[in-house]
């Protein structure tokens, strides 16, 4: 259920503003929909690593030198993007218990106060991690393992996660003011409920 016109007094202009949140929010929530679903397969690639690694370790007495580093630099970036798809799917941890006695306009001043937090923490995290990737990328960096591989793909893929999380909260922080001031909030789930 979308915004109908009379909940905005058929304002054209606002009728356009909100036809741009949505088809931002349409967006961003399908573009992160899509980087999950490719990052899923993460998982599949930790767990065929250690497969392998237990395999190689126990049944043939040969240990990897790269298993569970590769595993270990693995799960920064699923770990971040599974955080988009949460706020994707709406499914961010909230205390409901309070929460959903509130009436939507309430609900999102509250969501408006708190997800400025949620600004404040995924910004430094990202400034520090392009900043890791900068120094790790001008160095050459390596990891001091016997693997050695180079550390600057996995350190960019924080500042890359941290911009499509920013960029989710951008969406999420549409809807809450959207919330606060019509008291209806934007439909979040409509992209994504066909992909299920």
């Amino acid at each position: 259920m979308y915004i109908s016109q009379e909940s905005w007094g058929g304002n054209t202009k606002f009728e356009f503003s909100m036809y741009t949140l949505i088809v931002y929010v349409k967006i961003i929530s399908a573009v992160n929909t899509y980087l999950m679903k490719g990052y899923r397969f993460l998982v599949l690639a930790m767990m065929l690593s250690m497969i392998y690694e237990v395999i190689s370790r126990y049944a043939f007495n040969s240990p990897t030198i790269w298993a569970y580093e590769f595993t270990g630099m693995l799960v920064g970036p699923f770990l971040i993007f599974s955080a988009c798809w949460s706020m994707v799917k709406v499914e961010h941890v909230r205390l409901g218990i309070f929460y959903d006695r509130l009436t939507p306009r309430v609900q999102g001043i509250i969501d408006m106060i708190t997800w400025t937090l949620f600004w404040f923490y995924v910004g430094l995290v990202l400034y520090y991690g392009w900043n890791a990737f900068l120094f790790s990328f001008s160095n050459k960096s390596v990891s001091k393992s016997l693997w050695a591989p180079l550390l600057w793909p996995w350190k960019l893929t924080v500042p890359v996660g941290c911009a499509f999380l920013l960029l989710q909260g951008v969406a999420v922080y549409a809807n809450a003011i959207v919330k606060a001031i019509t008291g209806v909030p934007l439909n979040m789930r409509s992209t994504q409920d066909k992909s299920k």
